[in-house]
């Protein structure tokens, strides 16, 4: 009994190494296809700010955006969405359009469409944009000063929809380990959506650097069937118009189509946003929720292998391998990554990231399905949709 259990979970192991190294090379080989957008149109564009209780942040944000650089100055309106703050939010927003007439400012009160909370404010925001790309930030956000012309440069005749780069801090910011970690786990994200985007396979984006078409908004019928999840502005999104737009999404491969966002800052913080990403799982499509499961399960078996190891110590150089040909692989593509977006400067905590990994997927798979999840003094249920406020 004990051996043919053994031998399944070895041959499942060994099964599940192999394609997930294969999956890791498929991202990296991804990256080398990332190009440069070459459109020399300049369209008129709206971005879209929802803010709840962001009075520290959302100077920051509407900022960075004032001082873009490259792109007419006259073909920017920015949409700050208060949706229900009780800070200091829309005073901000309202000095803020007071003192430049291409700022506007919505202030939710109702919630129509019975969409989550962010998702009504961003449809409310779209409602009054009249540009022809519409370009969602979220409040906590800082974007590169030409962030705005590189990803409009990637707009071009075929593309329908662009991500881009995001990152949680930069290499001149002294942070602590905790968010150097983050970070990299974060780049990891990026790099995989980076990776099958440019290959075709439409998985994942970044909900901080990501833009559409006002056609295609338009043509999808916005938010739809996933407007009212907490989560998946960006990554249900994405996939949304890759099934019923024609049209094709890029990922911007420009170093300065850049966004930086806040990065959490506790254990607990961290926690409560990877359950709010994780509950968003049941919704994605069958081709990436059978990757997400294959990759849950092979890190499940890593979890447990000590205790296999101390039943049966003959797995012990199986384990040895599999663990060498995973944080290799992972290894290729994060340094890829490291180069691309230059953060060499994450290439030190590497060992620590690929040792946290595995526990860390094996514990906060289940979570995202199972447990409620609360969001900007929110609490959603387990199903991901709203439940009641806190």
């Amino acid at each position: 009994m004990l051996y043919s259990f053994i031998l399944l979970y070895k041959t499942g192991l060994l099964f599940l190494s192999v394609c997930t190294a294969v999956f890791v090379i498929f991202f990296r080989y991804g990256l080398s296809k990332m190009r440069r957008g070459q459109s020399d149109n300049q369209p008129h564009v709206s971005i879209v700010i929802p803010a709840r209780n962001e009075e520290k942040l959302l100077p920051r944000c509407v900022e960075s955006i004032l001082a873009q650089e490259g792109y007419p100055s006259d073909r920017i309106q920015i949409i700050i969405v208060d949706d229900c703050s009780y800070d200091r939010t829309h005073e901000i927003a309202l000095d803020y359009k007071r003192c430049d007439p291409r700022i506007e400012v919505v202030q939710v009160l109702d919630n129509p469409k019975g969409y989550s909370p962010k998702k009504n404010a961003l449809d409310q925001g779209f409602g009054i944009a009249t540009g022809d790309i519409f370009l969602p930030m979220d409040a906590d956000c800082e974007a590169n000063p030409r962030w705005l012309a590189s990803i409009v440069r990637s707009f071009e005749p075929y593309a329908v929809m662009v991500s881009g780069y995001a990152e949680l801090d930069r290499p001149n910011l002294a942070e602590p380990l905790l968010i150097r970690i983050q970070s990299l786990e974060f780049l990891s994200l990026i790099a995989c959506a980076a990776g099958s985007t440019s290959m075709g396979w439409y998985l994942a984006s970044s909900g901080a650097n990501q833009g559409y078409l006002r056609k295609t908004w338009e043509e999808i019928g916005g938010f739809g069937e996933i407007g009212s999840l907490v989560s998946g502005d960006d990554d249900l999104m994405l996939q949304r118009i890759s099934k019923i737009s024609s049209g094709k999404i890029v990922f911007c491969g420009e170093t300065q189509c850049c966004v930086l966002t806040e990065p959490m800052r506790s254990v607990r913080e961290f926690y409560e946003q990877r359950k709010r990403w994780g509950s968003k799982y049941t919704y994605h499509r069958t081709s990436y929720k059978v990757f997400l499961s294959l990759f849950y399960i092979y890190n499940l078996l890593l979890f447990v292998s000590p205790m296999v190891a101390l039943a049966t110590p003959n797995v012990i150089p199986t384990i040895i391998f599999i663990l060498t040909i995973k944080w290799c692989s992972e290894y290729m593509l994060l340094t890829r990554a490291m180069r691309l977006f230059n953060r060499k400067d994450l290439f030190p905590f590497f060992p620590v990231w690929a040792i946290l990994h595995v526990p860390y997927i094996a514990l906060m798979g289940p979570v995202g399905l199972f447990m409620r999840v609360v969001w900007k003094e929110r609490v959603y249920n387990n199903r991901s949709r709203m439940f009641t406020k806190h």
